[in-house]
């Protein structure tokens, strides 16, 4: 077919015509006002379409016969733009008098007889007619009217649309909360996102309580700062989706920001800038516990920015690693009226309770996609998550994709599962790649991969890479059933580290640190991270590990004399975390020295020095959880005591007595 012309001379023609007609309806009918709703090559397509069609199936019925050089009068732009405007716009350019008139002037054109027009024209109506996406634009004899009442609030929902892109496109750190949710959808781990956006998530009463508290808060504008606190794998990103799904249906804004040691304050203010003037803008501002420096400048925007809401989380710390030291600000205190605390219902029985809500309404929401699932014992299904509802998760993903009760899913289960879906198949070097990386991770130290060493893995969807060029997995519990899977796999590494996994994660800190930067003296980045991360995380055993390693220190250091993104801040943070940990490192060993040692007085009683020792534990008892409401004094007569002091070179002031 399309034998007068060629394929490529009628595609020309029609390209004109439709840019002709798009530009026709966009400033004719909409004044602009609907360009982003149809865009212009989706509008062109369809409209080839429906050409290319009219003309086949016209020439099936009416073959042509040839006539020289001559060309059938459908080939003629002047016919199909006739057409198009009268049936897509009900526009009639010319009478089909002067239509026939305008086709015998070109000498190049075969005269077609009336009866041929008419059936063109109404085998073209047909085919315009049946598009579903030209219908809803132009078709119907009616709807240019109907676009004209719309166009104004087109043109007004047009202008916000700009407006919104255009501060989305300047935007430097802040991305909007529905994309971040979106985009990190698999990292809810749960049977699918979906059960997430369909509601069917199981919050306590007093989860929901809060939620609702917080989200009134911000309506009645009384608050401009909020703190989500809870341990890890308790639910804080998942409360943070609840409140964005809630603020969004009352007309709020809600951006977010992922924290990072090195993130720039000044970036961050400068989005702020950018988005002074909305209103209804709230910001989620996650794991500042990554950064307390951070979150103490964040404090300080109320006054510029009286109108923004900003929602803080932070994994739990405790008090005396909390405080930002340079600042001097403790931001759990401050906010504590604000706090939704999600560590208050990390009790054996809120998790119970939680967890069985969880399940009943997983159930609920498969049955809702025609799967049938049998629960089994659930007494024994919650002894299996080990009240871990980050396991649990991933025993609900598992439960969904394999017909077996949910009781007989256990920790075996879900680590072969994982190692199946992830570690099958990888090389003996690039599993040893993710086995360091996910000792790292478990305290959430990011890493550099070599996309050499990672190919296998980013196919897999095990790895994130972040936005400045490091990597990480969905969540460091992840990391750490990861590393839980391998170990159930390799028999030989399981009986080396299971009884000290801190020198597990040490060994593969060090090997790829040395991997990084080998004999240069050099540094990663991110060194800080190394030990502010595992400070923060309480495990004193591999923080002490990690301060002694030479690999570390050394690198560390280099960090500290040359890298220009050293931080005074960061040096202090250190150096307080050291002095807890010192802290509590002298009063453990002096609390087990005090019980253990029956012999202990004989000993106090025999040094020169000990008189400060005894006072110390005296005055900081309620420090040692084995000496609360007891007297460190009382196993000493007062002769004994008199003893130690007079040795510690305070016998002149006993003597005056």
């Amino acid at each position: 077919m399309l034998e007068f012309l060629s394929i490529a001379a009628i595609g020309k023609i029609v390209e004109k015509l439709a840019d002709t007609l798009f530009d026709f309806s966009v400033q004719k009918l909409l004044d602009k006002g609907i360009s982003k709703v149809f865009p212009k090559d989706s509008y062109k397509n369809q409209l080839i379409s429906i050409i290319y069609k009219t003309i086949e199936e016209f020439e099936k019925k009416n073959p042509t016969a040839k006539d020289g050089n001559k060309f059938p009068f459908y080939h003629s732009q002047v016919l199909l733009e006739h057409y198009s405007m009268y049936v897509l716009f009900n526009e009639e350019k010319h009478s089909k008098e002067k239509l026939q008139n305008e086709l015998k002037t070109n000498p190049n054109i075969i005269e077609p007889k009336n009866e041929q027009l008419e059936s063109f024209y109404e085998l073209f109506k047909t085919y315009a007619s049946s598009n579903e996406y030209l219908k809803k634009l132009f078709v119907e004899e009616n709807y240019k009217a109907r676009i004209f009442d719309i166009s104004k609030n087109l043109q007004v929902i047009d202008k916000k649309i700009d407006s919104v892109i255009d501060s989305l496109k300047k935007l430097d750190i802040l991305k909007s909360a529905k994309a971040k949710f979106k985009f990190n959808a698999d990292k809810f781990v749960l049977p699918s996102f979906e059960l997430l956006e369909a509601d069917y998530y199981f919050f306590l009463p007093e989860e929901i309580e809060q939620i609702n508290n917080c989200v009134e808060r911000i309506k009645t504008d009384s608050e401009n700062y909020f703190l989500l606190t809870g341990y890890p794998s308790t639910g804080k990103t998942i409360s943070t989706l609840k409140l964005y799904q809630q603020l969004s249906k009352i007309g709020y804004e809600v951006f977010f920001l992922n924290i990072s040691q090195k993130l720039s304050f000044d970036r961050f203010k400068s989005d702020l800038n950018k988005l002074s003037d909305k209103e209804n803008i709230v910001f989620i501002i996650e794991d500042i516990h990554l950064n307390l420096t951070f979150g103490a400048e964040i404090l300080t925007l109320e006054e510029e920015f009286p109108t923004f809401k900003f929602i803080i989380t932070s994994r739990f710390l405790s008090s005396d690693v909390r405080r930002d030291i340079q600042n001097n600000i403790d931001i759990f205190k401050q906010l504590e009226g604000s706090n939704l605390k999600l560590e208050s219902f990390n009790t054996p029985q809120y998790i119970y309770k939680k967890s069985i809500g969880i399940i009943s309404n997983c159930k609920s929401y498969l049955e809702s996609q025609g799967i049938q699932r049998e629960i089994g014992d659930i007494k024994k299904a919650l002894e299996n998550s080990q009240s871990n509802l980050y396991k649990l998760s991933w025993m609900l993903q598992y439960w969904s994709y394999k017909d077996v009760p949910l009781s007989e899913i256990t920790e075996k289960t879900i680590e072969d599962y994982i190692y199946e879906i992830y570690l099958d198949g990888l090389s003996h070097t690039e599993l040893n790649k993710i086995q360091q990386f996910a000792s790292l991770y478990a305290y959430e130290i990011e890493f550099l991969a070599d996309r050499n060493q990672i190919e296998a893995s980013k196919k897999k969807g095990l790895l994130f890479k972040n936005e400045n060029n490091f990597h990480s997995f969905m969540h460091s519990m992840f990391a750490r059933l990861l590393l839980d899977s391998i170990f159930r796999a390799n028999v030989s590494l399981n009986a080396k580290f299971r009884n000290d996994r801190n020198a597990f994660y040490l060994k593969n800190i060090e090997d790829y640190l040395n991997e990084i930067v080998g004999d240069s003296d050099g540094f990663v980045d991110n060194i800080y991270s190394f030990l502010y991360n595992i400070g923060i995380s309480d495990n004193i055993n591999l923080f002490n590990k990690v301060l002694s390693s030479e690999i570390i220190s050394k690198q560390f250091f280099r960090f500290v004399y040359d890298s220009v993104l050293m931080d005074s801040d960061q040096l202090v943070n250190l150096i307080q975390l050291i002095r807890i940990f010192a802290k509590r490192n002298f009063e453990d060993y002096c609390n087990r020295l005090y019980f253990s040692n029956r012999n202990l007085i004989e000993i106090l009683k025999r040094g020169t020095k000990n008189a400060s020792a005894i006072s110390y534990i005296e005055t900081h008892k309620n420090n040692f959880k084995d000496l609360k409401n007891k007297s460190v004094l009382a196993p000493f007569k007062p002769d004994e005591l008199k003893d130690v002091f007079r040795k510690a070179s305070f016998k002149q002031s006993y003597s005056n007595n």
